[in-house]
């Protein structure tokens, strides 16, 4: 029977000289971590790039990928799990990992203080996956963070706008009608409100004020 993975062999897989400075040592587990974790990779300031990260690496693997990551992180709460080569969001899809090389030095700071607090907690299972590695997450009960909505539908629009072509279909529409599109579809599957798509406009335009760069036409 295989003996169930340590965390800290999973500390072991982020290297001392690109963690980054910890902004708490060790960082709990619960609620406190969750937040962190969330607002480190899915705030205002992170979540441009990580959705950026996320559109080019499962373009090829995530089928109708404009609306299934965004679907996705709008149903599911952040959740606090990792393998030996990155941290995945959402537990219910192991396969969506956003690497260690990725990461900025503050992100692997993070990650390092939160395996830290499991470990010491011992909060936290651990299994092998199918095709090798290590999976570890938290095993305790606490309150759901989920990204907000127009911090989803933001990132979405910086990146198909003025983003490279994830979506390979830009030459054929136009990408605001992409935009309108992903937002039609999100809206009649009740998963955002007119509201939140008010913000997310109100976040781009401000965005693309900062870069200095031009509206784009409605």
């Amino acid at each position: 029977m295989a003996t169930t993975p340590n965390i800290c062999d999973l500390q072991n897989s982020v290297s001392e000289e690109n963690e980054g400075p910890m902004e708490k040592m060790p960082l709990s587990a619960h609620g406190e971590s969750v937040r962190a974790i969330r607002d480190a990779f899915f705030g205002k300031e992170s979540i441009v790039h990580t959705m950026n990260f996320l559109f080019s690496r499962y373009v090829t693997s995530m089928k109708d990928i404009i609306v299934t990551l965004p679907s996705l992180l709008l149903n599911e709460s952040i959740d606090v799990c990792f393998t030996e080569t990155g941290y995945v969001p959402i537990k219910k899809d192991p396969t969506l990992i956003i690497p260690y090389t990725q990461m900025t030095k503050k992100q692997l700071g993070l990650i390092k203080a939160v395996c830290m607090g499991m470990r010491e907690s011992k909060e936290y299972n651990g299994c092998t996956q199918m095709g090798g590695g290590i999976f570890i997450y938290d095993n305790f009960e606490r309150e759901k963070f989920f990204v907000e909505p127009k911090y989803i539908l933001y990132a979405c629009h910086v990146n198909i706008l003025f983003g490279k072509d994830k979506t390979k279909q830009s030459g054929k529409i136009q990408k605001i009608e992409i935009t309108n599109i992903i937002l039609q579809r999100l809206f009649c599957n009740n998963l955002i409100t007119h509201q939140q798509i008010i913000d997310a406009n109100k976040l781009t335009s401000e965005w693309i004020t900062l870069q200095g760069l031009q509206q784009p036409d409605a």
